[in-house]
């Protein structure tokens, strides 16, 4: 074992943000990082950076229902998007507003979450932290609770 933790995080993470006054705003995670960093734990060789992949669609669909991610993609890349359109998945709502990108920034998410448990069950770290994950509220066919896909599930 060459480290003994890691840090999943990429400055990217913030685009996961639903609307300026939403109480799910990403600068808690970049506070979060700045006060590791403050603290000097990301210069010490046991704690290794990783920026985050994105989930595939393959495993996105391990947990979730074809429509639903389809409608995600959908609904996030749409200007202007009608926010009735994403009830019937959880979205749209003032838990889960539509924003454009929720696709590619929930799949990081998911991504950074698959990728510290890859790294802890093959014994590259010990420990792995994704600062941005823990969307745990999400169903397989809707959103909800501030959550659009379930990174833990």
């Amino acid at each position: 074992m060459s480290v003994s933790a890691a840090l999943v995080w990429d400055p990217s993470f913030v685009s996961y943000r639903f609307k300026p006054n939403h109480p799910f705003n990403p600068k808690r995670l970049e506070l979060t990082v700045s006060l590791i960093e403050e603290m000097g734990l990301l210069s010490s060789p046991e704690v290794k950076l990783v920026k985050p992949r994105q989930a595939s669609e393959e495993e996105l669909l391990r947990v979730h229902d074809a429509e639903f991610v389809e409608a995600v993609k959908r609904l996030g890349s749409q200007e202007g998007v009608d926010s009735s359109e994403g009830w019937p998945w959880g979205m749209g709502t003032d838990d889960n507003p539509i924003f454009p990108g929720m696709h590619e920034a929930t799949s990081y998410v998911v991504g950074g979450t698959i990728q510290s448990a890859e790294m802890v069950m093959s014994g590259e770290v010990r420990r792995a932290f994704n600062v941005a994950g823990g969307l745990h509220h999400g169903h397989r066919n809707r959103a909800s609770g501030f959550c659009i896909y379930d990174d833990l599930a």
